[in-house]
């Protein structure tokens, strides 16, 4: 193939590469179609880094976060995934298309870096862990591994050796307060067994970890103390968060808040008590933010914090006959105490809400949907996640071709809405062999 064909614009490769950086998704998929050098490209592990990292960086410099909602309808008991602009109106981004299906539901315990750790719902032996990117329509099943009792899980990233990995504490149910603790490697696709922790830690309800600051955190206690703990995904190594004596409440979780880290407890008279974390691993510095009362709500649930702050919870929907399942989203401001109805309906126990960065993380790693084995079933017909790397079709290179460099001067960095539903016509992104 000819240098023009290979750079039909002609144009330095480190040009080319910002340029095709700036455009959305779906339109860096198809300039994957153009030709093998762009796909060579954009596949590379410093394409994929440097898109995260202009991703990561739009968002700092202010664009409207976005985030990941899960909720499971009330009538057929669906799993329904969403991308949400995390504005004053909470509107929808992107409805997600996820393929897999199971009569025991799935369960999200986080997302990292556009990556999605998912857990088929079914408690029993097997149990089938997901890495998923929704946007690029890639998934990865995980190798089995064995649960026992209640269990925290956790996805996050680790820098020193550029790998995304799951934490998975459980107490071991013959020796309550031992945690049994495995790690799944991206890098190695494998679960390795740690060291038990022997201090006797029993683990609380909350079951999604928090990572930030390179650390997984989730809500723990010990001789009687609540705390937290902080697993190093580095160092692969606990650590303790202690929480102040004052803070003596239990039923607490953890979470992020504006890039603090965060806990939430509820008090025996549904009052929410929220502390932050001014400087990170320092003790002393928990200040409590707010305490709120949320005794108009009945069974609330709280789901996180909003970027400007608010507070998401899940709430019981009285205006249903099945008010024991049925919950709505709303959001608190805790300034004026003043809660916002998102109109977002669902099982009361079922939802789940993350920040959300669009990547290409798994773009040269995800199997083909179709090539995995199945969970209980999965949508045979959705063949949209699947890249070769051969020689673009048609379609995909003359729509490439003609439109890749107007769309970057079209294109801000604030996200546009878009379609991940897994609908024909996004099959023409797929190459022929």
């Amino acid at each position: 193939m000819s240098d023009q064909a290979n750079n039909p614009f002609n144009l330095p490769q480190e040009v080319l590469s910002i340029m095709i950086r700036k455009l959305p998704i779906k339109s860096i998929i198809t300039c994957a179609c153009v030709c093998k050098t762009w796909n060579s490209m954009i596949n590379s592990p410093s394409f994929v880094s440097e898109h995260l990292n202009d991703s990561i960086s739009s968002y700092k410099q202010g664009n409207t976060r976005i985030c990941l909602l899960q909720l499971r309808t009330l009538t057929k008991g669906e799993d329904v995934f969403s991308l949400r602009f995390d504005n004053q109106e909470f509107n929808q981004y992107a409805q997600l298309h996820f393929p897999y299906k199971s009569k025991y539901g799935f369960q999200t315990f986080g997302s990292c870096n556009g990556l999605v750790c998912i857990l088929n719902g079914n408690l029993k032996r097997p149990v089938h862990f997901i890495l998923w990117n929704p946007v690029i329509r890639k998934s990865v099943i995980l190798p089995e591994r064995s649960f026992f009792g209640l269990e925290s899980v956790g996805l996050g990233y680790d820098s020193r050796t550029n790998d995304y990995k799951i934490l998975a504490v459980s107490n071991v149910l013959y020796d309550e307060g031992v945690l049994q603790v495995e790690v799944y490697s991206l890098r190695h696709d494998s679960w390795r067994r740690l060291a038990d922790a022997q201090a006797f830690y029993r683990l609380t309800t909350q079951r999604a970890m928090t990572f930030l600051n390179g650390n997984l955190h989730f809500a723990a206690f010990r001789s009687g103390r609540d705390l937290i703990l902080g697993f190093d995904m580095g160092e692969e190594v606990f650590r303790e968060i202690m929480l102040p004596d004052r803070m003596s409440l239990r039923n607490f979780g953890v979470w992020a808040c504006q890039d603090l880290l965060s806990v939430m407890l509820l008090g025996a008279n549904d009052d929410l008590h929220i502390w932050v974390m001014k400087e990170y691993g320092i003790v002393q510095s928990w200040t409590q933010l707010s305490t709120v009362n949320l005794g108009d709500f009945k069974s609330p649930r709280r789901l996180g914090f909003r970027n400007n702050g608010h507070v998401f919870l899940g709430v019981v929907n009285l205006h249903f006959q099945e008010e024991d399942i049925a919950g709505r989203m709303v959001s608190q401001d805790l300034k004026s105490q003043e809660f916002q109805d998102l109109k977002i309906d669902g099982r009361h126990d079922c939802f789940f809400i993350d920040s959300y960065v669009e990547s290409l993380i798994l773009l040269n790693k995800g199997n083909d949907l179709c090539e995995h084995y199945e969970i209980e079933s999965y949508d045979a017909d959705d063949t949209s996640g699947y890249f070769s790397s051969t020689a673009a079709c048609a379609s995909c290179a003359m729509g490439a071709l003609s439109n890749a460099v107007a769309d970057v001067a079209h294109y801000s960095s604030v996200p546009q809405s878009s379609d991940f539903s897994g609908s024909e016509k996004d099959n023409n992104y797929a190459l022929s062999e």
